[in-house]
Order: C-alpha cells, then structure tokens, then sequence
C-alpha cells in the first residue's frame, strides 16, 4: 500500500491549473481530492508551483524525531 498526500484548497481556476501541473497528481472522484503518491510528491515543486499564487501548509508533513506523524495529524482536513 502506498501512502497518499491530499491536496485541500477551495476551487478555483488559478488553483486547478497549479495542481495539474504538479507531476503525477490524480483526481479522485471518491473524495473528490487531487492527491499524489508520498514517493512521488516534491515539496519543492509545490512551492514553485503555487508561488506568488497560494500559501502551501506543509506542517502536516513534518516528522518527529522517530520520523513518524502523530495519528492527529494525519487527518485530511476538508474546506467546503
């Protein structure tokens, strides 16, 4: 099983046309989320890619020392 990361964010065109440009995102009609697989997601492409355009949180992203996320953070927050 790999580990996802989601993308949360209210839609909009400027927003839907950064993540799409993000290499190996994917849309789930499920939840309706784009997400990436964690072994294919670049921190710095994210940056560069909603630069001057959006505030990307990656404080959910963050290890602790034994380099794994408390269960609390891990939640997938939805925006609606």
């Amino acid at each position: 099983m790999n580990p996802l990361l989601w993308f949360s964010f209210l839609l909009t065109r400027s927003l839907l046309g950064c993540v799409k440009t993000i290499e190996n995102t994917r849309w789930s009609q499920t939840l309706s989320s784009w997400y990436v697989k964690k072994k294919d997601f670049d921190l710095h492409r994210v940056f560069n890619v909603f630069k001057s355009i959006a505030y990307v949180d990656y404080s959910a992203l963050k290890t602790t020392k034994d380099r794994t996320l408390p269960k609390e953070r891990i939640k997938r927050k939805v925006i609606r």
